[in-house]
């Protein structure tokens, strides 16, 4: 037999089990490595059996699947073969004539054992699954994405007296909810749709009109990463101290829920009115639990909880028997501190939480760590009913969240007038785009050796007609926070991505853009679809636009953003790391990101000559950057002496003041008219 020198390469080099068989015989005449490995035979001795020495069927029953193959109407068969050890195996066999002969026949062949025992395993589990789920104590819903009824257990059917086949297909809401309870239970479904675990106590009737009190617990069913379907678990709370539980407690926590929480501080105030007020202080603390959000989307719902817990028994620690604590919010807890007469035990005490929030919380294999942010406002200095102290301790609680994590602040009253500031910027920030309110500048980017004029950084705008010229650092934290800063950020790249392809076809086509990205942008999914489309649309060469990152926003969401900006690198877009040096990026990070550029932060290059430490670091930055063959832009440079610095160095690229102002379109054209810096 001759057999071409390519098959030989596809056979003895192929991980898959393949035998050549002589269909004529039924001998063995080949077989590859991976057969003698998986059969445990030589290659010598599989050149002296026949097929029918490992297939378990009579050699008459293999000639005729022999013959079928042959025939081209069968290429899939299920044997048992034996191995040499004497082991049985469930195999799937591929088979076909080699070449134009259908002498010869190419057998591949795959091992069902691995599949069969994976599919015995998971009817195991579906009969565990079903056992629990019929048999658990607790009444169970199994609900599609639209809250329709797939099944229920039997202690749902005791519990409401309902069967599935009265109910399959129904509105779980419109089955067991009625007058306001239905009402409720649409702000209750679209907390389970975002993908929350909601546990509240409420009331449920039954299919006789009957009113159950009831423990309820509620969470997406996942799979691959999607929600496909809703657990909605009933507990009846019969007794009378389980009745009270319900009205006044957090099932998760043990501790006081918000609305006992609120209706014990009222009551607190209106008895301390009736005495003196300056001897008797009290202050409101509210205590935020920061990046639950990211623990729930990596690890689940379930250590999500288990860290709610163990935090509630951190805070726990560090409160009075006299304190009343309440979890009156998803990641976010109540204390109410009576009888302070000395601040700095506010201080103190507020300290002492945060320093609970300095060790991880072990779970498992994971070692996770969350910050608190803790806002605190005092009765009567801040307000004298339960509303006002509240607001203020919110607003405390998010100045506290402006800053880096584990931070507390106590209510001053200008906390509220950047309240009321932003809020009139949000209300306006709105309609900005629709109102044609923005408008962009650019600032020129010049090559460090000759001055030339060779990119611009865009820079956006915000004219109000009420509230006039509004700053960047006013309004981008706003939309951040928004959202809106994603349709703002597509209009920054359509308009300067326009402006740009117009000074390229006027003759200036060494000039690039360098446009600063939000990472609420680069965490959309269709981001880098609308980027294509926009350089699709106006025509222009990828390779001239630059997308700007600020480090330490990156060094939050390393692992979130990598994707998004390895798929903006394929369009040939540029990245570049903005403020670079306050973040602490690791050269790893760099790696992964795909850099092609470094911005060395203003603060260092103000202080060039003046602090030998800030100099040494604009150095060891270039330096480093070199190696890595990545180019350096150092920005805010004013004077001369910054310059003759940053050259001597060999910084790639020049930014500030020295080389000009951001500047409408009309007039940066006309200082590369000019070449002002040649």
């Amino acid at each position: 037999m001759v057999i071409k020198k390519n098959y030989i390469n596809f056979f003895e080099n192929n991980h898959a089990i393949m035998l050549i068989i002589d269909a004529k015989n039924q001998n063995i005449v080949d077989a590859n490595n991976a057969a003698c490995t998986y059969y445990g035979y030589t290659k010598h001795q599989f050149s002296e059996m026949k097929i029918s020495d490992i297939n378990t069927l009579s050699a008459d029953s293999i000639n005729i699947e022999i013959n079928n193959v042959r025939l081209e109407e069968k290429t899939e068969s299920y044997f048992k073969h034996r191995l040499a050890n004497g082991d049985i195996r469930d195999v799937v066999v591929y088979s076909a004539p080699l070449g134009k002969s259908d002498r010869f026949l190419l057998s591949i062949i795959h091992d069902m054992t691995e599949k069969q025992n994976l599919e015995k395993e998971l009817v195991l589990h579906k009969a565990y699954l079903e056992q629990l789920f019929n048999n658990t104590p607790n009444a169970i819903a199994m609900l599609n994405m639209n809250f329709r009824i797939i099944n229920i257990n039997k202690k749902f059917q005791k519990l409401f007296g309902y069967r599935l086949d009265e109910i399959k297909g129904q509105s779980i809401s419109e089955v067991l909810c009625s007058g306001k309870k239905l009402n409720e239970s649409i702000d209750f479904i679209k907390k389970i749709k975002a993908g929350k675990v909601i546990r509240e106590n409420s009331i449920r009737k039954t299919k006789k009109g009957k009113l159950v009190d009831v423990s309820i617990v509620a969470y997406p069913i996942v799979n691959d990463g999607k929600a496909i379907g809703v657990y909605v678990i009933y507990v009846e709370m019969t007794s009378k101290e389980e009745r009270l539980s319900l009205k006044i407690k957090d099932e998760l926590t043990g501790f006081y829920n918000r609305s006992y929480f609120i209706n014990k501080f009222d009551d607190k105030l209106k008895n301390i009115q009736e005495k003196e007020m300056d001897k008797n202080k009290i202050f409101l603390m509210l205590i935020n639990l920061n990046g639950l959000n990211r623990v729930n989307d990596n690890l689940g719902y379930r250590i999500r909880d288990m860290i709610i817990k163990i935090a509630s028994e951190r805070i726990e620690e560090c409160i009075s028997n006299k304190d009343i604590l309440a979890r009156i919010g998803e990641t976010e807890f109540a204390l109410l501190i009576s009888n302070i007469e000395d601040k700095m035990k506010i201080i103190y005490k507020a300290n002492n939480i945060l320093g609970k929030f300095n060790d991880p919380f072990v779970i498992g294999d994971n070692d996770i760590y969350i910050s608190t942010s803790i806002g605190i406002s005092n009765y009567p200095n801040d307000g004298v009913e339960i509303n006002s102290l509240m607001r203020r301790a919110h607003i405390s609680m998010y100045k506290a969240k402006e800053t880096s994590g584990n931070q507390f602040q106590i209510f001053a009253p200008e906390f509220q007038n950047k309240v009321r500031e932003d809020f009139i910027i949000e209300n306006n920030l709105r309609h900005a785009i629709l109102n044609d309110e923005m408008l962009l500048n650019y600032q020129p980017i010049v090559n460090a050796v000759n001055g030339e004029i060779i990119g611009a950084e865009v820079l956006i705008r915000w004219r109000n007609k009420e509230l006039g010229l509004v700053p960047p650092n006013k309004f981008i934290c706003i939309a951040e926070r928004m959202g809106t800063i994603v349709s703002i950020g597509e209009w920054v790249l359509k308009t300067a991505c326009k402006q740009l392809k117009s000074w390229h076809d006027k003759g200036y086509k060494k000039i690039f853009m360098a446009i600063n990205i939000s990472i609420k942008q680069l965490e959309e999914v269709n981001f880098p679809l609308i980027v294509k489309e926009i350089l699709d649309k106006t025509g222009l060469n990828s390779k001239y636009i630059e997308f700007e990152i600020t480090e330490t926003q990156y060094m939050k969401n390393i692992n979130r953003i990598i994707e998004s900006l390895k798929e903006i690198s394929k369009l040939g877009i540029n990245i570049s790391i903005d403020d670079f040096g306050t973040g602490y990026s690791s050269l790893s990070q760099l790696s992964k990101l795909r850099i092609n550029k470094l911005k060395i932060d203003r603060a260092f290059i103000k202080d060039i000559k003046v602090d030998i430490t800030n100099t040494k670091i604009v150095e060891t930055i270039i330096l480093m950057a070199r190696i890595l063959n990545i180019k350096t832009v150092a920005e805010g440079v004013e004077t001369i002496e910054q310059s003759n610095f940053l050259k001597e160095n060999k910084c790639d690229m020049l930014q500030g003041y020295l080389y000009g102002k951001p500047v409408g379109s009309n007039l940066f054209q006309k200082m590369i008219d000019e070449r002002l810096f040649k």
